[in-house]
């Protein structure tokens, strides 16, 4: 849970909207469908399209 947190809330030059992004390919390269929809769901607090998380989905 660690690694997450500093992963996801430390300071970075990349955008918490990007690490969420990136999140959700991984997590499709995992197929893990629970953290999909997590890291989908956190990421649409940013972009505001469900459709485009979809298609980052494929």
């Amino acid at each position: 849970m660690d690694l997450y947190m500093s992963i996801m809330f430390s300071k970075s030059p990349l955008s918490r909207a990007q690490r969420e992004m990136m999140a959700v390919v991984v997590s499709v390269a995992n197929d893990c469908e629970y953290c999909q929809q997590h890291h989908g769901q956190a990421l649409n607090h940013y972009w505001k399209d469900r459709n485009r998380i979809k298609q980052l989905r494929q």
